[in-house]
C-alpha cells in the first residue's frame, strides 16, 4: 500500500507537470479570437437558419473564404463559412448546408468550392462534417462548454513543440465565429501537402455517383430559387497537376454539367496568392481572395 504522503506527493507533482505541459504548448493561433477549435465546430454544426449566403466545401473553403472579408464587398449579406476538413460533397452534407439559409431571405445563395478529393469515395466515408455531426452528447457538451479546458489538456505533438522552440516551421490556425479557419505556415511551404495528394487518389478516383447526385442537388436548389455558384479554389501548381492527372476529375466537363443544372461556374483569375502549404491560402491572401469572390457574386 502506498503511504499517504507519497500519494499526495504524486498527485501534486502530476498536477504541476500538467500545468507545465499545458503552458508549454505552442500557440495554436496568433490572432487571439478567443474561440477554441472544439467550440468552433459546435457553432458551425448548431447554426440555425439565419444566413443569406452559405459557403460549402472541404478545407479549401474552410481556410480560403472569410465571410467578414466578403462582407466588406457585400455589406447587406449575412455570410457563413460551412466548410469542414476533408468533407465529401454528398447529398447529406449539401442538404445540411442548405438548412443554414434563412427561409425568409429574399436572395438565398450557396457558394461551393470544388476539389477532386471532395468527390471521391474516401471523402464520402471519412468526413470532418460527419465526424462533428455524429459526436456523442457528452462530447458535444464538452466541446460547447469546456473547450478552454480540453484545449489546455490536448496532447502535444513533440515535433510541433520542437519546431516551436527552435523557431523552425510553425503553423497557426485561428478560428472565427463566422466559420472561417485562417491558417499560416512560417515559412510558407507550397510543397508541404504534395506527398498527401500523390497518395490520396490511389484506388480512390472521383465517383460518378457522387457527381450525379451533386448535380441533382444543384437542380433542386435552383427550383427552390436558390442561386448556386461554384469554383475551384487556388492550390499550388504541383498539387493541381496531381489532381488533374490522377483523380479522374475533368474540370471542363464538370463545369459544363454544373451550368446545365442551373449553377454559375466562376473561373478565378490568376493572382499572386500565398499558398502556405500547397492546398490553402495564407490568412492575408485568403482575405483578398474572399473579397474577389464577393465581387464576382455582386
Amino acid at each position: 500500500m502506498i503511504p499517504r504522503y507519497r500519494l499526495i506527493q504524486t498527485i501534486v507533482l502530476s498536477a504541476i507537470l500538467l500545468l507545465v505541459i499545458g503552458y508549454a504548448r505552442p500557440p495554436e493561433g496568433d490572432a487571439n479570437t478567443g474561440l477554441y477549435r472544439e467550440k468552433f465546430w459546435r457553432l458551425k454544426i448548431n447554426w440555425r437558419p439565419q444566413f443569406d449566403v452559405v459557403l460549402a466545401g472541404d478545407s479549401r473553403v474552410l481556410c480560403d473564404f472569410s465571410p467578414v472579408a466578403m462582407s466588406e464587398v457585400l455589406p447587406d449579406k449575412r455570410i457563413a463559412n460551412f466548410g469542414f476538413n476533408y468533407v465529401g460533397l454528398t447529398r447529406e452534407y449539401l442538404q445540411e448546408a442548405e438548412t443554414k439559409l434563412d427561409p425568409q431571405s429574399r436572395d438565398k445563395v450557396i457558394v461551393l468550392g470544388i476539389t477532386p478529393r471532395a468527390l471521391t469515395p474516401l471523402n464520402e466515408r471519412v468526413s470532418g462534417f460527419l465526424e462533428e455531426k455524429n459526436r456523442s452528447i457528452d462530447e458535444a457538451l464538452v466541446g460547447s462548454y469546456l473547450s478552454p479546458l480540453t484545449a489546455f489538456l490536448r496532447p502535444i505533438s513533440i515535433v510541433a513543440l520542437k519546431r516551436s522552440l527552435l523557431r523552425e516551421e510553425v503553423g497557426y490556425k485561428n478560428f472565427y465565429p463566422d466559420g472561417w479557419m485562417s491558417v499560416r505556415l512560417i515559412p510558407p511551404n507550397p510543397r508541404a501537402d504534395l506527398g498527401v495528394y500523390q497518395r490520396v487518389f490511389r484506388n480512390n478516383q472521383v465517383s460518378g455517383n457522387l457527381v450525379d447526385n451533386f448535380m441533382k442537388v444543384v437542380t433542386e436548389w435552383r427550383k427552390k430559387g436558390i442561386r448556386v455558384f461554384a469554383l475551384r479554389p487556388p492550390a499550388a501548381s504541383e498539387i493541381v497537376q496531381v489532381e488533374n492527372q490522377q483523380s479522374g476529375f475533368d474540370e471542363k466537363e464538370f463545369a459544363g454539367r454544373f451550368q446545365e443544372a442551373g449553377g454559375v461556374w466562376i473561373e478565378p483569375q490568376e493572382d499572386r496568392y500565398e499558398i502556405c502549404d500547397g492546398s490553402h491560402l495564407s490568412a492575408d491572401s485568403a482575405r483578398r481572395f474572399s473579397r474577389q469572390v464577393a465581387a464576382w457574386l455582386r
